[in-house]
Protein backbone atom coordinates (compact mmCIF):
# COMPACT_ATOMS: atom_id res chain seq x y z
CA UNK A 1 0.00 0.00 0.00
CA UNK A 2 1.75 3.19 -1.03
CA UNK A 3 1.74 5.81 1.61
CA UNK A 4 0.98 8.95 -1.32
CA UNK A 5 -1.86 10.14 -2.82
CA UNK A 6 -2.32 10.16 -7.02
CA UNK A 7 -5.71 11.08 -8.58
CA UNK A 8 -6.81 10.58 -11.67
CA UNK A 9 -5.63 7.35 -14.20
CA UNK A 10 -2.61 5.48 -13.31
CA UNK A 11 -1.16 3.94 -16.24
CA UNK A 12 -0.76 0.24 -16.13
CA UNK A 13 2.76 -0.86 -17.66
CA UNK A 14 2.20 -4.43 -18.58
CA UNK A 15 4.74 -7.46 -18.25
CA UNK A 16 5.50 -7.82 -21.83
CA UNK A 17 8.34 -10.08 -21.92
CA UNK A 18 10.43 -12.37 -19.00
CA UNK A 19 10.75 -10.58 -15.67
CA UNK A 20 14.82 -11.69 -14.25
CA UNK A 21 13.42 -11.95 -10.74
CA UNK A 22 17.21 -12.53 -9.75
CA UNK A 23 19.02 -9.34 -11.38
CA UNK A 24 15.82 -7.51 -9.38
CA UNK A 25 17.09 -9.07 -6.02
CA UNK A 26 20.59 -8.11 -7.10
CA UNK A 27 19.51 -4.81 -7.59
CA UNK A 28 17.40 -4.17 -4.79
CA UNK A 29 20.18 -6.15 -2.62
CA UNK A 30 22.39 -2.95 -3.80
CA UNK A 31 20.49 -0.67 -3.35
CA UNK A 32 19.32 -1.42 0.29
CA UNK A 33 22.69 -0.66 1.37
CA UNK A 34 22.52 2.97 0.54
CA UNK A 35 18.72 2.99 1.30
CA UNK A 36 17.37 1.15 3.81
CA UNK A 37 14.69 -0.92 2.98
CA UNK A 38 11.79 -2.21 5.94
CA UNK A 39 8.63 -4.15 5.29
CA UNK A 40 5.47 -3.14 7.63
CA UNK A 41 2.90 -6.27 7.33
CA UNK A 42 -0.48 -6.20 8.42
CA UNK A 43 -2.14 -9.53 9.33
CA UNK A 44 -4.79 -11.39 11.04
CA UNK A 45 -4.74 -14.41 13.35
CA UNK A 46 -7.64 -15.49 11.54
CA UNK A 47 -5.16 -16.36 8.57
CA UNK A 48 -3.14 -18.66 10.77
CA UNK A 49 -3.29 -21.79 8.83
CA UNK A 50 -4.17 -20.17 5.49
CA UNK A 51 -2.51 -20.71 2.24
CA UNK A 52 -1.95 -17.09 1.47
CA UNK A 53 -0.10 -16.09 4.79
CA UNK A 54 2.40 -19.56 4.36
CA UNK A 55 3.09 -18.12 1.32
CA UNK A 56 4.40 -14.72 2.12
CA UNK A 57 6.24 -16.35 4.68
CA UNK A 58 7.53 -18.78 2.71
CA UNK A 59 8.51 -16.06 0.10
CA UNK A 60 9.70 -13.69 3.07
CA UNK A 61 12.45 -16.49 3.91
CA UNK A 62 14.68 -15.95 0.62
CA UNK A 63 14.87 -12.06 0.81
CA UNK A 64 18.07 -10.88 1.85
CA UNK A 65 17.69 -6.79 1.68
CA UNK A 66 14.96 -5.93 4.45
CA UNK A 67 16.70 -3.78 7.10
CA UNK A 68 13.88 -4.23 9.26
CA UNK A 69 10.42 -6.28 9.36
CA UNK A 70 7.33 -5.29 11.20
CA UNK A 71 4.37 -7.38 11.30
CA UNK A 72 1.04 -5.84 13.07
CA UNK A 73 -1.28 -8.86 13.63
CA UNK A 74 -5.09 -7.90 14.52
CA UNK A 75 -8.00 -9.74 15.95
CA UNK A 76 -9.18 -11.42 18.79
CA UNK A 77 -6.56 -14.13 19.86
CA UNK A 78 -5.22 -16.10 23.29
CA UNK A 79 -1.71 -16.15 23.96
CA UNK A 80 -1.10 -19.19 22.82
CA UNK A 81 -2.21 -17.63 18.83
CA UNK A 82 0.23 -14.91 19.53
CA UNK A 83 3.21 -17.98 20.09
CA UNK A 84 1.86 -20.28 17.11
CA UNK A 85 2.02 -16.84 14.90
CA UNK A 86 5.60 -15.87 15.78
CA UNK A 87 6.55 -19.99 15.18
CA UNK A 88 4.99 -19.27 11.90
CA UNK A 89 7.81 -16.24 11.15
CA UNK A 90 10.70 -18.50 12.13
CA UNK A 91 13.16 -18.82 9.90
CA UNK A 92 12.36 -14.77 8.41
CA UNK A 93 15.57 -12.45 9.26
CA UNK A 94 16.37 -9.32 8.31
CA UNK A 95 19.56 -7.97 6.44
CA UNK A 96 21.46 -7.99 9.75
CA UNK A 97 19.91 -11.26 10.78
CA UNK A 98 17.33 -10.07 13.17
CA UNK A 99 14.13 -11.48 13.58
CA UNK A 100 10.74 -9.30 12.65
CA UNK A 101 9.25 -7.45 15.39
CA UNK A 102 6.02 -8.86 16.07
CA UNK A 103 3.41 -6.05 16.90
CA UNK A 104 0.36 -7.67 19.58
CA UNK A 105 -2.65 -5.09 18.97
CA UNK A 106 -4.38 -7.31 21.86
CA UNK A 107 -1.50 -7.43 23.92
CA UNK A 108 -1.52 -5.26 27.13
CA UNK A 109 1.16 -3.20 25.79
CA UNK A 110 0.01 -2.01 23.29
CA UNK A 111 -3.82 -1.73 24.31
CA UNK A 112 -2.13 0.06 26.85
CA UNK A 113 -0.67 2.92 24.33
CA UNK A 114 -4.10 2.89 22.45
CA UNK A 115 -5.70 3.76 25.68
CA UNK A 116 -3.43 6.81 25.92
CA UNK A 117 -4.24 8.43 22.71
CA UNK A 118 -7.75 8.11 23.54
CA UNK A 119 -7.37 9.80 26.62
CA UNK A 120 -5.41 12.61 24.59
CA UNK A 121 -8.68 12.68 22.38
CA UNK A 122 -6.75 10.41 19.82
CA UNK A 123 -9.20 7.57 18.43
CA UNK A 124 -7.02 5.23 17.17
CA UNK A 125 -9.80 3.29 15.69
CA UNK A 126 -11.19 0.36 15.19
CA UNK A 127 -9.05 -2.91 15.21
CA UNK A 128 -8.48 -4.76 11.97
CA UNK A 129 -5.97 -5.62 9.15
CA UNK A 130 -4.46 -2.42 7.25
CA UNK A 131 -6.63 -0.28 9.70
CA UNK A 132 -5.22 3.26 9.29
CA UNK A 133 -5.04 4.26 13.26
CA UNK A 134 -2.67 7.15 12.60
CA UNK A 135 -4.10 8.59 9.66
CA UNK A 136 -7.95 8.52 11.91
CA UNK A 137 -5.96 10.04 14.53
CA UNK A 138 -4.85 12.95 12.81
CA UNK A 139 -8.20 13.29 10.89
CA UNK A 140 -9.64 13.81 14.79
CA UNK A 141 -6.54 15.75 16.23
CA UNK A 142 -5.74 18.20 13.50
CA UNK A 143 -9.64 20.01 12.82
CA UNK A 144 -9.90 22.91 11.22
CA UNK A 145 -10.60 24.44 14.58
CA UNK A 146 -6.84 23.27 15.70
CA UNK A 147 -5.41 24.96 12.44
CA UNK A 148 -6.98 27.84 13.48
CA UNK A 149 -6.07 28.23 17.32
CA UNK A 150 -2.16 27.00 16.25
CA UNK A 151 -2.64 30.50 13.63
CA UNK A 152 -3.49 32.49 16.33
CA UNK A 153 -0.52 31.25 18.55
CA UNK A 154 1.73 31.98 15.68
CA UNK A 155 0.83 35.01 15.49
CA UNK A 156 0.90 36.18 18.98
CA UNK A 157 4.21 34.66 19.41
CA UNK A 158 5.36 36.88 15.93
CA UNK A 159 4.72 40.35 15.14
CA UNK A 160 5.24 40.35 11.64
CA UNK A 161 2.54 37.45 11.27
CA UNK A 162 -1.33 38.27 11.29
CA UNK A 163 -4.07 36.09 11.27
CA UNK A 164 -7.43 36.23 10.55
CA UNK A 165 -9.81 33.07 10.80
CA UNK A 166 -12.63 33.08 8.42
CA UNK A 167 -15.64 31.46 9.59
CA UNK A 168 -17.55 29.20 7.39
CA UNK A 169 -20.42 31.73 6.67
CA UNK A 170 -18.16 33.61 5.71
CA UNK A 171 -16.34 31.42 3.36
CA UNK A 172 -19.59 30.45 1.45
CA UNK A 173 -20.89 34.36 1.10
CA UNK A 174 -17.24 34.73 -0.69
CA UNK A 175 -18.28 31.78 -3.21
CA UNK A 176 -15.83 29.46 -2.08
CA UNK A 177 -17.46 25.89 -2.87
CA UNK A 178 -14.09 23.88 -3.54
CA UNK A 179 -12.71 24.90 -0.22
CA UNK A 180 -15.89 23.60 1.73
CA UNK A 181 -16.38 20.77 -0.15
CA UNK A 182 -12.47 19.53 1.72
CA UNK A 183 -13.99 19.78 4.59
CA UNK A 184 -17.56 18.01 3.51
CA UNK A 185 -16.28 14.85 5.61
CA UNK A 186 -15.11 16.68 8.97
CA UNK A 187 -17.68 17.54 11.88
CA UNK A 188 -15.83 20.70 12.67
CA UNK A 189 -17.26 23.16 10.97
CA UNK A 190 -14.64 25.20 7.56
CA UNK A 191 -12.22 27.62 8.59
CA UNK A 192 -10.08 29.57 6.39
CA UNK A 193 -7.05 31.99 7.60
CA UNK A 194 -6.48 35.29 5.92
CA UNK A 195 -8.49 36.49 3.23
CA UNK A 196 -5.52 38.15 1.67
CA UNK A 197 -2.77 35.88 2.16
CA UNK A 198 -1.16 34.27 -1.00
CA UNK A 199 -1.66 30.86 -1.86
CA UNK A 200 0.79 28.20 -1.84
CA UNK A 201 0.04 25.02 -3.63
CA UNK A 202 2.07 21.53 -4.63
CA UNK A 203 1.14 19.22 -7.01
CA UNK A 204 2.53 16.72 -9.61
CA UNK A 205 0.96 14.41 -12.11
CA UNK A 206 -1.26 13.18 -12.07
CA UNK A 207 -2.49 16.31 -10.76
CA UNK A 208 -5.12 16.15 -7.69
CA UNK A 209 -8.33 17.86 -8.85
CA UNK A 210 -9.21 19.16 -5.19
CA UNK A 211 -5.81 21.04 -5.33
CA UNK A 212 -6.41 22.56 -8.97
CA UNK A 213 -10.13 23.56 -7.82
CA UNK A 214 -8.75 25.30 -5.03
CA UNK A 215 -6.19 26.80 -6.81
CA UNK A 216 -8.58 28.23 -9.53
CA UNK A 217 -10.97 29.21 -7.17
CA UNK A 218 -7.85 31.72 -5.73
CA UNK A 219 -7.01 32.98 -9.14
CA UNK A 220 -10.35 33.89 -10.17
CA UNK A 221 -10.62 36.08 -6.66
CA UNK A 222 -7.51 37.70 -7.50
CA UNK A 223 -5.78 35.59 -4.69
CA UNK A 224 -1.74 35.46 -5.37
CA UNK A 225 -1.14 31.72 -6.23
CA UNK A 226 2.64 30.15 -5.93
CA UNK A 227 2.73 26.93 -7.46
CA UNK A 228 5.39 24.24 -7.12
CA UNK A 229 5.09 21.61 -10.05
CA UNK A 230 6.58 19.80 -12.44
CA UNK A 231 6.26 21.29 -16.26
CA UNK A 232 5.49 24.65 -17.42
CA UNK A 233 2.14 23.23 -19.38
CA UNK A 234 1.04 21.56 -15.88
CA UNK A 235 -2.82 22.99 -15.27
CA UNK A 236 -1.45 24.45 -12.06
CA UNK A 237 0.78 27.14 -14.16
CA UNK A 238 -2.47 28.53 -15.26
CA UNK A 239 -3.75 29.90 -12.34
CA UNK A 240 -0.50 30.99 -10.70
CA UNK A 241 1.18 34.19 -10.52
CA UNK A 242 4.77 32.48 -10.17
CA UNK A 243 5.17 28.96 -10.87
CA UNK A 244 8.17 26.86 -9.48
CA UNK A 245 8.90 23.41 -11.83
CA UNK A 246 11.13 21.03 -10.09
CA UNK A 247 11.95 18.25 -12.75
CA UNK A 248 10.31 14.75 -11.52
CA UNK A 249 11.93 12.01 -13.32
CA UNK A 250 9.97 8.99 -15.10
CA UNK A 251 12.51 6.43 -13.76
CA UNK A 252 11.60 6.32 -10.09
CA UNK A 253 9.14 4.35 -8.65
CA UNK A 254 6.99 6.81 -6.61
CA UNK A 255 7.49 11.03 -6.55
CA UNK A 256 9.87 12.15 -4.12
CA UNK A 257 8.69 15.41 -1.87
CA UNK A 258 11.84 16.22 -0.68
CA UNK A 259 12.69 18.92 -3.19
CA UNK A 260 9.29 20.43 -3.39
CA UNK A 261 9.22 20.72 0.98
CA UNK A 262 12.80 22.16 1.14
CA UNK A 263 11.87 24.59 -1.45
CA UNK A 264 8.03 25.60 0.16
CA UNK A 265 10.05 25.89 3.82
CA UNK A 266 12.57 28.04 1.88
CA UNK A 267 9.81 30.46 0.20
CA UNK A 268 8.07 30.41 3.68
CA UNK A 269 11.56 31.28 5.83
CA UNK A 270 12.17 34.17 3.09
CA UNK A 271 8.80 35.55 3.07
CA UNK A 272 8.72 35.51 6.93
CA UNK A 273 12.30 37.43 7.29
CA UNK A 274 11.20 39.86 5.12
CA UNK A 275 8.44 40.69 6.98
CA UNK A 276 10.42 40.94 9.89
CA UNK A 277 13.29 43.54 8.16
CA UNK A 278 9.56 45.80 7.08
CA UNK A 279 8.05 45.31 10.40
CA UNK A 280 5.54 43.12 9.69
CA UNK A 281 3.72 45.16 6.54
Amino acid sequence: MADFHQGGSITTLHRLGRSDVERLERELLQHSRARPVALVLPCLFSELGGPALKGIVDGLRGVHYLSEIVVSISGPAARADYEQMRSLFDGVTTLSGQPPVLLWNSGQRVQALLETLREEGLEPGSDGKGAAAVETALRAFVTPRYLAEAARDLAKAHKSVRTRVLEEGEIRKLGMGSFLSVTRGSDEPARLIGPKDALLVVSFRNYTPDVLAIAQDCHKRGVPVVSITDHALSPLALHSRVCFQIDERPTRPFPMLVAPLCLAQALVVAVGEALTEKGGK
